[in-house]
């Protein structure tokens, strides 16, 4: 009997004892589930609104709060990945090259990568030993991607579940440079209008000027023949005509270059920034005339109005055939490009016979709306800023 009742309770033990387990292990599941969910709930929450270091820090804490051993927030710039913020990580500041690594790949194929043993995949950069699987996903800004998000495991691969929070981290954080991108686009939109304001102020002093000076010459010529012109030996009058007809030329043509200037603007669209690399925007202009401080500048791309731009560039570069165009670097996000060879003394004719100082004003008017800055009227130099791609954020 006692026999009877012991094989009774193992057969029940063996029958029901493995469901309760699986529905102990899948309460426990939901229950780490529902707990997970919060805390991303809690790291979305509290995300900050604009500053892109600070919601980067937050975000890597709250994915190690999640139970993964190290997180980071890394972006590409030009052909370089460097980290934004890295948390478990060592190597702050450490850069590494985009070819040839995950990180570049993620970003350039814009989709999630899984990576259960990091030690064995070729294209590990950086090479570390202790860093088991991986997931990577792209940070999404305005329909592209130049930033991601990557978190690790030590011990165990990464699920679904785990893919699933690093990308919904990532969507957030997405959120947050988008909303910081279109803050400093409209500051930059506002500087520029500020700065454009104080330079038609500018160029109607300087259009006043170039007007005046022609303009009395030719006065005082014409009221010296009309007064006593009869009078005049034949060498001092045929010397006045003369530069009464240099006067008018000069009045013609900035004339002439005010009025093309104004149907230029009446016939143009509404700037269109797009990248552009500066070997494209510059030959045509310049040709052999083109001076870079460094190989790699021909290739790097600027986000300008390139019709605007070689336009500005042209009337700098025309009122003196023999000068040409020096490019340099601006710091980690721009460029710029200056006429070189020396100005034409005053009263010297130039090559279109439009003045110095109003070309300067025109040109600085037209980068301006094409997305750059007149660096220097003196230096005659301009700056455009690299393609967000290619420069710093």
């Amino acid at each position: 009997m006692l026999t009877a009742v012991l094989l009774a309770a193992a057969v029940a033990i063996v029958v029901l004892v493995p469901p309760l387990e699986r529905r102990r292990r899948t309460a426990l599941r939901g229950r780490r589930a529902a707990e997970r969910r919060v805390e991303l709930l809690e790291t979305a929450r509290t995300l900050p609104g604009r500053d892109l270091a600070d919601a980067a820090r937050v975000a890597c804490r709250g994915l190690r709060s999640l139970g993964f051993d190290a997180a980071a927030v890394v972006e590409r710039r030009g052909e370089t990945i460097v980290p934004l913020h890295l948390d478990g990580l060592p190597g702050e500041g450490t850069t590494i090259p985009a070819a040839g690594s995950l990180a570049g790949r993620c970003i350039a194929e814009r989709r999630t990568l899984v990576v259960a043993d990091y030690t064995n995949q070729p294209l590990r950069r950086p090479e570390r030993p202790d860093v088991g699987s991986v997931v990577l996903t792209p940070i999404p800004e305005d329909d592209r991607a130049a930033c991601l998000l990557a978190v690790r495991r030590t011990v165990g691969a990464a699920d679904d579940e785990d893919v699933e929070v690093v990308e919904a981290v990532a969507a957030h954080l997405g959120h947050v440079f988008a909303t910081e991108a279109t803050v400093r686009t409209q500051q930059q939109l506002l500087d520029r209008m500020r700065r454009l304001e104080d330079m038609r102020s500018g160029f109607v002093a300087e259009v006043s000027e170039e007007l005046r000076d022609p303009l009395t010459v030719v006065r005082g010529i014409a009221q010296t023949l009309a007064s006593r012109g009869e009078d005049l030996p034949g060498d001092q009058r045929v010397a006045l005509l003369a530069g009464l007809g240099r006067q008018a030329t000069q009045l013609g043509d900035t004339i002439d270059a005010l009025l093309d200037f104004s149907r230029f603007q009446a016939a143009r669209r509404e700037p269109v920034l797009a990248p552009v690399r500066l070997h494209e925007l510059l030959t045509p202009l310049a040709g052999e005339r083109l001076a870079w401080a460094h190989p790699t500048l021909p290739g790097r791309a600027v986000r300008v109005d390139a019709e605007l731009v070689r336009h500005a560039l042209d009337l700098l570069l025309s009122t003196a055939p023999e000068r040409a165009l020096e490019v340099t670097t601006v710091g980690p996000a721009a460029v710029a490009v200056a006429v070189s060879g020396r100005p034409p003394s005053r009263g010297a004719p130039e090559a279109r016979g439009i003045p110095e100082g109003l070309a300067t004003s025109l040109a600085g008017q037209l980068v301006l709306a094409a997305g750059g800055r007149l660096r220097s009227a003196v230096a005659r130099s301009v700056e455009l800023p690299l393609d967000g791609q290619d420069g710093a954020r």
